[in-house]
């Protein structure tokens, strides 16, 4: 780790623990542990829960000790937990509940701070892949100059999407406007929402925090999530949160809208190396 910072729910600000509050290696934000219940020769419940951390540090400045203090309790007293973010990108929701000063000089204040990390896993975004609005000039496909006894469609136009984790991974998927209930079809599963998105509004799909927002030209929201295909769940082909599959997928779309996916990278601790 070569940067760690903690930003503020509440303000947007962000307190760095690179100076004058130094924190070190913070070696207490590394390592995992999967929480599991056994049985006579199994093992059930499986999953990464929230954990408290302790954190050594030592501050030179207490003006921005003072700071700092003041962002922590805004979050606390508002329950809207901050985002630790480690070189600037690997991110983990957390709260920061308790400071224990040990050794107070007039130069120098050694302390401990408490942290719980909520989300038990650090993400960060992977590559996005941009797709574009394909159509011929004037809105239009060309037709033929004859009559056929069938309708001829506008050519699906396709691109492709990586997950470069060995298992299937969340996405964010973003649909400008305008257009009338968007499909993209990526791998083996179709994402529909069935909702109008005006010129100059998008549609965001969030699968790590399971939302639909549409955000309207002038910046309003509205929640969408009721107009967003489920099917029967996971795995149905139809789920508008169902994971990225490990590897490369393709991507399908009818070209009449623009969007883009962005894979999201989730990892119990973050990397020792880039």
């Amino acid at each position: 780790m070569q940067t760690v910072a903690y930003e503020c729910a509440v303000t947007g600000e962000t307190v760095s623990f690179d100076g004058p509050l130094y924190g070190e290696t913070l070696a207490s934000l590394r390592g995992y542990k999967w929480a599991y219940s056994l049985g006579a020769h199994s093992m059930s419940g499986v999953g990464l829960q929230a954990r408290e951390v302790t954190a050594n540090f030592k501050v030179t400045s207490r003006v921005e000790l003072d700071r700092a203090r003041k962002l922590f309790t805004a979050d606390m007293r508002e329950g809207k937990p901050g985002t630790l973010i480690i070189d600037s990108m690997w991110r983990q929701k957390a709260f920061i509940t308790a400071h224990e000063p040990s050794d107070i000089t007039p130069e120098l204040l050694t302390s401990q701070l408490t942290i719980v990390l909520l989300d038990g896993v650090w993400w960060r975004e992977g590559a996005t892949v941009e797709c574009a609005v394909h159509s011929a000039e004037g809105g239009t496909w060309l037709d033929l100059p004859f009559n056929l006894p069938f309708d001829l469609q506008a050519p699906r136009m396709s691109a492709h999407v990586e997950n470069i984790m060995p298992s299937s991974m969340p996405f964010r998927l973003r649909i400008y406007g305008p257009s009338n209930n968007p499909r993209v079809k990526i791998g083996g599963n179709d994402y529909m929402l069935d909702v109008l998105i005006p010129t100059g509004g998008y549609v965001t799909v969030d699968s790590r925090s399971r939302t639909a927002t549409l955000v309207a030209a002038n910046g309003d929201t509205s929640n969408v999530l009721s107009s967003a295909h489920r099917g029967s769940g996971l795995g149905s082909g139809a789920y508008i949160f169902e994971p990225l599959a490990p590897g490369v997928s393709q991507v399908e779309w009818d070209g009449s809208f623009g969007f883009d996916v962005t894979p999201i990278v989730e990892e119990v601790e973050p990397a020792w190396s880039i």
